[in-house]
C-alpha cells in the first residue's frame, strides 16, 4: 500500500501539534488513526481514535500496526522531559519499526539544541546546547537518526520556532493569546525589536506531513518554512488587526531573554526554512507562494543536514 492510500498514524492526537497533523491529513485525504492516552479527542469526523501509551512499545506496536508513516507529536510537560521522553521515543520507534509496521516516523522538534546562536539557524548548525532540555533534545534527535542509520526505522525530523495556535501550549499562548482574548495586556519574553519568525500550527502541520510523504527527506533534521521575519511590535499590530479584532498591548519582560526553542538570545536570527514553501491561509498572513496540493514538491536542501553515525548512548544525558 502507498503513501497516499496507506493508514497515517498521528501518536499525541489529543495534543495541539498532533491535532493539527491529523487536520492536515484529513484535508489531503489521508486514512488516519489518532493515538492519545485516553483515546478521546475532539477530531474531524472519520479519524479513528484510539489510546495507547507512547512508552508502551507493545501498545505502540499494536497501534502502528498497517501503517505507512507514523508522526511523533507527543509533548510531555516541561517539567517532565527527561523522565518520559526518551521511553516515548523509544516506544514509538519500536511501533513503526522494520520489525513492526515498517512504517516511515516523523519526529517533531524544536530548536532548544541550537542554543545561542550569533547568525541564521541552518540544519547544519553543530549542537551547542546552553541548557539542560536543549541538551536533552539534542540527545533524542540524534537517536531518532540512530534508528534511520542502523536501518531500524525510517525516520526525519521536522523543527520549528516558537508556534501559535488551537490547542497550542507554547509562550506565545500563554503570555500573549489568552491576555488578547481577555482584552488585558500581554506580556513579551525578549526584545521588542529584533527579528524572529513565530510560526502558525497548520502551517508546521503543512511541512511535517510532506516531510512524512518524502522519501528523499528522510534520515535528516529540518527546518520547515516559517512567515517573512517580524518583531514583537509587529506581530502583536497583526493580532490586534487580524486575530482578535480589539486592541492588543503587550510589554517586555524586564531580564528575559527571547523564546526558548524559537530564537537565541539577543541578537535574536531568524531560521531559514529549507523546503520549498507553499501559501496556507492563517491569521497572521506569510508568503505569497502557490501551494503545491497534496502532491507535493520534494523538499530542496541547502545545507547538509544533521545526519546521525548510528550510534548513540543507550541512556539520557543527566540533565
Amino acid at each position: 500500500m502507498g503513501i497516499v492510500d496507506g493508514l497515517h498514524v498521528v501518536i499525541g492526537a489529543g495534543g495541539g501539534t498532533g491535532t493539527a497533523v491529523v487536520r492536515e491529513l484529513q484535508r489531503c485525504g489521508r486514512r488516519v488513526r489518532g493515538v492519545n492516552r485516553s483515546g478521546r479527542a475532539d477530531l474531524p469526523d472519520g479519524v479513528e481514535v484510539v489510546a495507547g501509551d507512547a512508552a508502551d512499545p507493545e501498545r505502540m506496536r499494536q497501534v502502528c500496526r498497517g501503517s505507512v508513516v507514523v508522526y511523533n507529536a507527543v509533548n510531555p510537560p516541561l517539567v517532565r522531559w527527561r523522565q518520559d521522553f526518551p521511553a516515548v521515543i523509544d516506544g514509538i520507534l519500536a511501533g513503526a519499526g522494520a520489525g513492526a509496521a515498517g512504517a516511515r516516523m516523523v519526529f517533531v522538534d524544536d530548536t532548544w539544541m541550537y542554543g545561542k546562536v550569533d547568525g541564521p539557524m541552518t540544519e547544519d548548525l553543530p549542537d551547542r546546547p546552553v541548557s539542560s532540555k536543549g541538551v536533552l533534545r539534542a540527545w533524542l534527535a540524534e537517536r531518532v537518526l540512530a534508528a534511520h542509520a542502523r536501518g531500524e526505522v525510517a525516520t526525519v525530523i521536522g523543527r520549528a520556532p516558537e508556534l501559535y495556535g488551537p490547542a497550542v501550549e507554547s509562550l506565545l499562548g500563554r503570555t500573549l493569546f489568552v491576555a488578547a482574548v481577555r482584552g488585558k495586556a500581554g506580556l513579551w519574553a525578549g526584545s521588542m525589536t529584533e527579528p524572529l519568525t513565530p510560526m502558525f500550527i497548520d502551517d508546521f502541520a503543512y511541512g511535517l506531513v510532506e516531510l512524512g510523504e518524502r522519501a528523499d527527506a528522510l534520515g535528516r533534521a529540518w527546518h520547515l518554512p516559517t512567515p517573512p521575519p517580524t518583531t514583537a511590535g509587529e506581530f502583536i499590530h497583526q493580532v490586534s488587526a487580524g486575530v482578535v479584532g480589539i486592541s492588543v498591548s503587550a510589554a517586555s519582560a524586564p531580564g528575559r531573554s527571547a523564546l526558548p526553542g524559537c530564537s537565541p538570545p539577543s541578537p535574536v536570527k531568524v531560521p531559514r526554512c529549507c523546503i520549498s514553501s507553499s501559501s496556507r491561509t492563517s491569521s497572521i498572513p506569510r508568503d505569497t507562494a502557490t501551494p503545491s496540493g497534496p502532491d507535493r514538491s520534494p523538499p530542496t536542501r541547502r545545507a547538509s543536514g544533521q545526519r546521525s553515525t548510528g550510534t548513540v548512548p543507550g541512556n539520557p544525558p543527566g540533565v
